[in-house]
């Protein structure tokens, strides 16, 4: 308190006082009163100095703020110029501390830090147990995961391979089918074989289909067309196909068209998947398939509806049937499966930017909901024409395997090469020159293996006559005679062949040959695969005047259609006086590129270089080469070279 406000203490020996009185004067005086002004004062405060402090006259001593504790204030007298005096007064000074410094606060307080560092120390502890479970856990899913991917990839390749013999099987099947004159017990038995054949290539097709969603390989790829008769073409043909009699197909569609944007293929699968498990679980009832068009909070969308009154899913397993590998436990109607069915569905719905829902009930059906945005235009996704879809798939049956075509005129000779290469190859032969260069126009092999010696027109002949005709000038020749000298060689080669082989050969080393000659013509067509513009000519430099004088007017083509939208390998085989297949096989083997791909580089590099020009907007740029969605050709220049338009032109201008 102010020295001003002092509470007044009588004498005493001992003098208690509470924190906050820590401010006090002490008053002190001798008993004879006739001597007061002849004394002299020297006090000492223990426990706040050990010092003596002579005061003269003055007959008090003030402290102020001093700490909690026990002082002893002593004091001592004598006359001036004296001595002291040994008669020293001592008064007991106990400062109490606050509530918050007393002994058991303190206790209270050790207790408290006590616990929090011990909290601490088990929070920590938790903490690495949840981080080590975590780490343990983690590195347990991703050993889950690698394993799952192992068997994936294991089962991929299996099924890669299975996919060709399973062709070769359908093909006879189907050829037995059509037959006449077959008892019928024996028919039935090859539909039956047919049916289950068919649905193991489906599995094939499944387990690859799934693969590709998994590793994110599986791209979208759109087109405008009518929804409903994409799935009522669909509903129809599983109607056709249904043998049940006691099961009841109903297709309800709208009456009108609904023109929007969605992949066929993705569209496909999901319905062949839905339908096949519909038919799977339903042995005596009906199959509803029903597309639907709604509007709901202005939003409009296109609903596909799939239902049936079979098994149903019990309520345990609802919430996880979309869960890959996963079967329902129904011990009442076991059913088998892969369990990656509904796993690719649900996959397959979301790359569709589309969702999916179901609802089913033991013993009452199932009803799968897939429903699609009606007005979504996919603006980050390749958009194709019916017919570009069309294309792409008659080039892709046409290039799935490698052609042979062996010319000779020893039939044991080419039976010989013909059964050993029928594994890796798909293998034509010509039992002479003329017939050889006919089948090679016919079939634009991917290489031919031909004798030199032979009736009507010889090797060195054929080969001449291929590397002039623009259908074959790109098909490399290997030589495989009996005439080993050089001078035969030189011919040979001069003649415009790749290889040369003498008799008796090696089979194997045959096999090398052909290898080897393929993947250069791989690498060197990948030449022109990273870029039209500046390594044209380091291919060019690798080729013959043919096929030079082939891509110079292919190109000035494409570059004169370039506004054409439609532009396809259809339309420039009908302008080149060429085949569809013969132009696309030459197209594949001189640049690696299908022919609807080397289109779309053309385009893109065109539209390059018209940007460079600062001349034009992205708007007029893509309407001069033919492309309609900004996205998309936005995403194809990406996709081209690694950046979008506007910063490969920046990027051009700092440089």
């Amino acid at each position: 308190k102010n020295i001003n406000e002092f509470i007044e203490i009588p004498f005493t020996d001992t003098m208690e006082l509470e924190y906050h009185q820590n401010s006090f004067q002490i008053n002190f005086n001798i008993l004879d009163y006739s001597l007061t002004d002849k004394v002299e004062y020297a006090i000492q405060m223990k426990g706040l100095d050990e010092d003596w402090y002579l005061i003269n006259n003055e007959k008090r001593a003030t402290f102020r703020n001093l700490k909690p504790g026990n002082y002893t204030f002593r004091v001592k007298a004598r006359l001036h110029n004296k001595e002291w005096s040994n008669d020293i007064k001592s008064m007991h000074v106990k400062i109490l501390p606050p509530i918050w410094l007393t002994w058991w606060a303190k206790l209270l307080y050790y207790i408290i830090l006590t616990c929090f560092i011990l909290i601490i120390i088990r929070f920590y502890k938790n903490k690495l147990k949840i981080e080590n479970d975590l780490r343990f856990e983690k590195k347990s899913h991703q050993q889950e995961v690698e394993l799952n991917e192992v068997k994936l990839k294991f089962f991929t390749n299996i099924t890669h391979e299975l996919r060709t013999p399973m062709t070769l099987i359908l093909g006879p099947l189907e050829d037995l089918i059509t037959e006449k004159g077959l008892p019928p017990e024996v028919h039935q038995k090859i539909v039956s074989i047919h049916r289950v054949s068919n649905r193991l290539l489906q599995l094939i097709n499944q387990i690859l289909e799934f693969r590709k969603t998994q590793t994110n390989s599986r791209k979208l790829r759109v087109l405008k067309d009518d929804f409903v008769k994409y799935v009522s073409d669909i509903g129809y043909k599983y109607k056709d196909l249904n043998q049940n009699n006691e099961v009841e197909f109903q297709i309800i569609l709208p009456s009108g068209k609904i023109e929007m944007f969605f992949d066929p293929e993705i569209v496909t699968i999901i319905m062949d998947n839905l339908l096949s498990n519909a038919i799977k679980f339903t042995k005596k009832g009906n199959i509803k398939i029903e597309v639907k068009n709604y509007t709901e909070e202005t939003i409009s969308y296109t609903e596909l509806i799939v239902s049936d009154s079979g098994y149903g899913i019990s309520p345990d397993d609802l919430p996880y049937i979309f869960e890959r590998y996963y079967q329902a436990k129904n011990a009442k109607h076991p059913v088998k499966g892969t369990g990656i069915g509904l796993a690719l569905v649900k996959n397959l719905v979301e790359l569709h930017e589309a969702e999916i829902k179901v609802k089913s009930q033991l013993d009452m059906g199932s009803m799968f909901k897939v429903r699609f945005l009606t007005n979504n235009s996919y603006p980050d996704v390749a958009h194709f024409t019916a017919a570009d879809i069309e294309s792409e798939q008659h080039e892709q049956e046409l290039h799935s395997e490698k052609v042979i075509l062996v010319v000779d005129d020893n039939q044991e000779i080419i039976e010989y090469i013909k059964d050993s290469l029928a594994d890796n190859y798909v293998v034509y032969t010509a039992e002479n020159g003329e017939i050889g260069f006919q089948i090679a126009c016919e079939k634009t092999p991917d290489i031919v293996i031909s004798d030199i010696m032979m009736p009507v027109l010889d090797g060195i002949e054929m080969v001449k006559k291929m590397k002039q005709d623009i259908r074959t000038s790109h098909i490399p020749v290997v030589l495989l005679t009996a005439k080993g000298s050089t001078i035969d060689q030189s011919e040979g080669y001069n003649a415009g062949a790749d290889s040369y082989l003498t008799k008796p050969f090696s089979i194997n080393l045959l096999k090398s040959r052909l290898k080897n000659i393929l993947d250069a013509r791989k690498k060197l067509s990948q030449v022109y695969t990273s870029s039209l513009k500046n390594k044209q000519q380091a291919l060019f430099e690798s080729t013959n005047q043919l096929d030079k004088e082939f891509l110079e007017k292919l190109n000035a083509l494409i570059e004169k259609n370039l506004e054409d939208e439609e532009m396809n390998i259809s339309t420039i085989a009908s302008q080149l006086n060429m085949s569809h297949s013969t132009l696309y096989r030459k197209i594949k083997a001189l640049t690696n590129l299908t022919a609807n791909e080397y289109i779309r580089k053309i385009r893109i590099h065109v539209g390059e270089q018209l940007l460079l020009t600062n001349k034009y907007t992205i708007s007029e740029i893509m309407y001069r080469i033919g492309i309609n969605s900004s996205s998309y050709f936005r995403q194809c220049f990406k996709d081209e070279f690694g950046m979008n338009p506007s910063e490969y032109l920046q990027k051009i201008k700092e440089n």
